[in-house]
């Protein structure tokens, strides 16, 4: 089928010069050249080439997404979208990283770097003195001339005594409430040891092996009471040296009412206790601050008190009370050796514990003879365990 010139390129239709002279001849002399299709024809093949070679945008993107799967349309991943769903899910765990990490730690509260420093309180000022009267000045003549002249005051000593007083007031009252201070820790700490004894004791009362009856145990004699010691019962002091060569006489005649005065105002009996040592007073073994352990293999351990809060409570439920127990055996005892020591190291009182089986234990306070003694079974058996946890 011959083509229409008009339908070429560059022919009538395009509104276009005519084509080529020679191809129009040629196309003139074609035998079919009267055989043109129908123009409906015509118009229905060029639209279906036109569509098939321009697609719509539209129908080009329906098959891609339809193609995708539907969680990465619900992300939003594709370069128009406008949903910020990575930005949402990166907050989302940041918070939970943060909440996290912080769900163990206190909330900070408002305060200062520094505590600022307790203000003492303020000493009263003391009155100030009176100022002295002043003596009246004669009157003056009148063939005297001259000015009266008036004496000036002498500066008053309350300025000069105020400084020295106020550091004096509050010197004693800083002492004053340190002494308190040392009091209320005393106490607390003795409440605190006693409740926790008690609290052990009681614990292990409930136990099934723990309830069986305890043997009798004899009750402890009265305390003895000790009648003050009279001016005879104290011994004479010493006889002085003798003087040397050179002294003289009133040298040594003085020394006695000299060695002689201090006793002269003080009672007797101040006097026997105030000559014996710290660890040889009754009960002083109460104010022990460190515990020493020595096993029956050698090693020892010293513990402060605060460190051996429950093993000091169950030591000291387990002393004797004093003028109680018998006279204890010279063979040592097989077991642990417990040392009370002093603030500075004196040994206040030694409790030797059996193993088991014993149930007699040896006490020495002090410089006194060893006692034995038996103590709870309660008492006796959770001490031994905590010695043995140590």
């Amino acid at each position: 089928m011959t083509q229409d010139p008009r339908d070429l390129p560059g022919g009538a239709a395009d509104g276009m010069p005519p084509a080529d002279p020679v191809l129009r001849r040629m196309l003139d002399a074609a035998p079919d050249r009267d055989a043109a299709p129908h123009p409906a024809t015509r118009e229905a093949i060029l639209r279906t080439a036109h569509n098939a070679v321009e697609p719509s945008p539209l129908a080009a993107s329906k098959p891609r997404d339809a193609a995708r799967p539907w969680w990465k349309r619900l992300w939003g991943g594709t370069p128009g979208s406008r949903m910020p769903w990575n930005a949402a899910l990166a907050t989302v765990l940041v918070a939970l990283f943060v909440t996290v990490l912080w769900h163990r730690e206190p909330v900070p509260d408002a305060r200062l770097d520094a505590d600022p420093p307790a203000a003492s309180p303020a000493a009263p000022a003391p009155m100030p003195a009176p100022a002295p009267a002043l003596p009246a000045s004669p009157a003056p003549s009148a063939d005297d001339s001259s000015p009266a002249v008036t004496p000036a005051p002498r500066p008053s000593g309350t300025a000069r005594e105020r400084e020295p007083a106020a550091g004096t007031d509050s010197r004693a009252l800083r002492e004053e409430r340190r002494s308190a201070a040392e009091a209320d820790a005393t106490a607390k700490q003795r409440a605190t040891t006693q409740r926790a004894a008690k609290a052990q004791a009681e614990s292990l009362a409930e136990r099934p092996e723990a309830q069986s009856p305890p043997p009798a145990i004899a009750a402890p004699p009265a305390p003895i009471s000790v009648p003050p010691v009279g001016e005879a019962n104290l011994a004479p002091p010493p006889p002085p040296p003798p003087p040397p060569a050179g002294a003289g006489a009133p040298a040594a005649a003085g020394a006695p009412a000299v060695a002689a005065a201090p006793a002269a105002g003080v009672p007797p009996a101040a006097l026997a206790r105030r000559s014996l040592p710290p660890a040889a007073h009754p009960g002083a073994w109460r104010g022990w601050t460190h515990l020493r352990i020595v096993d029956a293999s050698g090693p020892s351990r010293r513990l402060a008190r605060t460190e051996a809060a429950q093993l000091g409570a169950l030591v000291e439920a387990a002393i004797p009370p004093s003028g109680s127990g018998g006279a204890a055996a010279d063979a040592p005892v097989p077991g642990w050796r417990i040392v009370l020591e002093g603030a500075r190291g004196a040994t206040l009182g030694v409790l030797e514990v059996p193993a088991a089986p014993g149930r007699t234990l040896r006490w020495r306070e002090g410089t006194a003879p060893s006692v034995a003694a038996e103590p709870p079974p309660a008492v006796l058996d959770a001490l031994r365990r905590a010695l043995a946890e140590r």
